[in-house]
């Protein structure tokens, strides 16, 4: 997926996966502090909603002339079924403070 040159989205998504009900608007919204930058990647995530399948690999070239940044995330391992309730659990010293994404 690209607009113009200045953002690229090449990803490979596994059609017997499918993404949970709020991955995109989450993805969206780790962008959202961006600006209007933020939106470009908004209308990405919105059209990646469109492709079978749950991204195993995602790469994001993006050129702003003078701001270069080319990110690459990758799935190493696939399980299926529930998440223990454990993987949440805030590590001991830390603190649970509302995310300012929450809204």
């Amino acid at each position: 997926m690209r607009m113009g040159r200045a953002l690229v989205f090449e990803l490979c998504a596994a059609k017997g996966l499918e993404a949970p009900a709020k991955y995109f608007e989450g993805r969206k919204a780790s962008f959202a502090a961006m600006g209007p930058l933020g939106k470009w990647y908004a209308k990405m995530f919105d059209e990646m909603k469109k492709i079978k399948g749950y991204p195993l690999s995602v790469a994001i070239d993006l050129d702003m002339g003078t701001m270069k940044q080319h990110t690459v995330s990758e799935a190493t391992e696939v399980r299926k079924g529930p998440i223990p309730a454990s993987t949440f659990e805030i590590p001991a010293g830390y603190k649970k403070k509302p995310s300012p994404f929450g809204k």
